[in-house]
């Protein structure tokens, strides 16, 4: 249901289609009402599925504070799988804003928890990805470079140049 809810609003994003709104809203009524049996186990995911239905309908201010806390909530709870996946989003969420800086923070904080939960194919997948987002979003506007990476994806990139 969780992943469900996070793939159908996605759809809905991309296609228009209603139907998938529809699903995405069923979904998220599930996952709430096992949330009310479970609220420390079911809060950061209820919390992530409604960042992507405000992001969704375009309410995104009230999407932006859904996904930090759902971050936060997952934090908590020590739920690294669930708190890649929030930062994960919330990185393309604030990248489709041009919020590159805050985008560039949650994309490496989802590299850190992948790595963290042994995920380091979806680590390396996101590397990827966010090294080609900036390279084009940014060669218009090159007065706005993304941060420097980390010093541990700095080191974990030097080991991988030497292998």
């Amino acid at each position: 249901t969780f992943y469900e809810a996070l793939i159908t609003f996605y759809f809905m994003r991309q296609t228009g289609e209603e139907h998938y709104l529809v699903r995405g809203e069923s979904a998220l009524l599930k996952m709430k009402e096992w949330s009310r049996h479970s609220d420390w186990n079911f809060r950061n995911k209820v919390q992530l599925i409604e960042a992507e239905s405000y992001n969704t309908q375009k309410d995104f201010d009230k999407a932006a504070l859904h996904y930090e806390a759902s971050i936060k909530s997952a934090q908590e709870h020590k739920f690294s799988p669930d708190e890649a996946i929030a930062n994960e989003l919330a990185g393309i969420f604030f990248f489709e804003r041009k919020n590159y800086l805050k985008s560039r923070a949650h994309f490496a904080q989802s590299i850190e928890c992948y790595e963290k939960w042994g995920a380091t194919i979806a680590a390396g997948r996101i590397r990827d990805e966010i090294r080609n987002k900036f390279v084009s979003e940014l060669s218009d506007t090159p007065a706005t470079p993304p941060p420097p990476l980390s010093s541990k994806e700095s080191t974990s990139k030097k080991r991988q140049l030497n292998d």
